[in-house]
């Protein structure tokens, strides 16, 4: 309860650190903040290209079941491997006045869900463009997904963080893992066709659904009609579970982590 009463006081300084981050990632940049809704829309125009004419898909509504998992994935990519730079960058500041150590991660955070919020506004025309309507039903289970992430994000921000003040090493670590998690986490494709596949033991099938971002993309597609978690995966609800306590205990362990390298950070550099 203390560092949260800590971040309070302090929350002006987040505050400010959230918006210079946004103002310094679009600074000389013409357009500015409209990047924010360029990008996810440049995004969709790609998805919109290869797989409707270059490499078809023959699924119906494939490029809206691509896009409601890769923006939280885009969020979750970009969000960690900022958090891992977020203290190494900031350490002559460190050194020079203090405040809670933990606003630095949770600055990295708060800006890059500012631009997921912003590329949600894209996926909500694209979804009225292409006239898909959306299963409201499984709304407050995506919000739940969403918050799960949230959580599981912020507690690898900062073990990765931490760590990487002293090993700069993590983030070129953290691009090869992220690249294989990508693939191993069903973005590209549905987690039915990991159902429904003969080439996986039925063992294998419950490993990967252990993945924590498993659950939270069958989530993400559960506003898509016909495409209800409960039916997609029958155990969804344990698996939604498992990757809740995982995030938690990811929080808790990056927490102590983060704690316990803090004061040495200013001696780095």
């Amino acid at each position: 309860m203390g560092t949260v009463r800590e971040l309070w006081r302090y929350r002006d300084v987040l505050y400010n650190f959230v918006r210079r981050d946004i103002k310094k990632r679009y600074k000389s940049s013409i357009l500015g903040f409209l990047w924010s809704f360029l990008l996810p829309l440049a995004q969709v125009v790609t998805f919109v290209i290869v797989f409707g004419y270059v490499w078809p898909v023959k699924e119906e509504n494939y490029s809206v079941k691509l896009m409601t998992c890769f923006f939280p994935w885009l969020f979750f990519n970009q969000g960690v491997l900022d958090g891992a730079s977020c203290v190494a960058e900031h350490v002559s500041l460190v050194k020079r006045i203090y405040f809670p150590r933990l606003v630095l991660p949770l600055t990295s955070l708060g800006s890059n869900l500012i631009h997921f919020v912003l590329s949600l506004v894209v996926l909500v025309v694209y979804f009225a463009y292409v006239r898909v309507t959306p299963n409201w039903a499984y709304l407050p289970v995506a919000v739940l997904a969403l918050a799960i992430q949230i959580v599981f994000m912020l507690g690898l921000m900062l073990i990765v963080s931490a760590l990487s003040v002293f090993y700069s090493d993590v983030k070129f670590l953290l691009s090869a893992v992220f690249q294989m998690w990508f693939f191993g986490t069903p973005v590209l494709y549905t987690a039915s066709k990991v159902i429904e596949t003969g080439r996986l033991t039925p063992l294998l099938k419950k490993l990967f659904f252990l993945n924590p971002l498993a659950p939270l993309t069958v989530a993400y597609r559960g506003v898509l009609p016909e495409l209800e978690p409960v039916k997609i995966l029958p155990n969804f609800y344990t698996y939604l579970g498992i990757s809740a306590a995982v995030a938690v205990l990811a929080l808790l362990v990056g927490y102590v982590i983060f704690r316990r390298y803090e004061w040495e950070f200013a001696l780095q550099g």
